[in-house]
């Protein structure tokens, strides 16, 4: 068996932050609404934090559906990350934080880095 992987602070903040942004994106969901609990298992975050290191979990989380909707709330916002490098120069990056303060620092040093790779270099 792999050995356990130890939740940081970053998973936690990342954790909520892309369910966060999931129920941005769907105003219609609530994660509280989402558990399905199940005893015995993997804390949620722990599953979260060893499939964002490994790629896989050890063990079933307990809430799978709200496992799930972290995972699409990461997957729809890489792709956002994408769309406003693309339009880096249209949206610049203060109005992204004016609209969304409470996304994490590292996103928008992550619209940066995609728009330099987009640009190729020609910021």
């Amino acid at each position: 068996m792999a050995k356990r992987l130890k939740v940081r602070v970053e998973h936690v903040r990342d954790f909520w932050a892309y369910v966060r942004w999931r129920r941005s994106i769907d105003r219609s969901f609530l994660p509280w609404q989402a558990p399905n609990f199940e005893r015995g298992r993997a804390n949620t975050i722990l599953c979260f934090a060893e499939i964002d290191a490994r790629g896989k979990f050890s063990e079933p989380p307990r809430e799978p559906r709200l496992l799930r909707t972290v995972l699409e709330g990461k997957k729809l916002l890489n792709f956002q990350i994408r769309q406003w490098a693309e339009g880096f120069q249209e949206v610049p990056r203060a109005e992204i934080r004016e609209a969304y303060p409470w996304l994490p620092a590292w996103v928008f040093q992550a619209i940066l880095c995609q728009a330099v790779k987009s640009f190729g270099g020609a910021l």
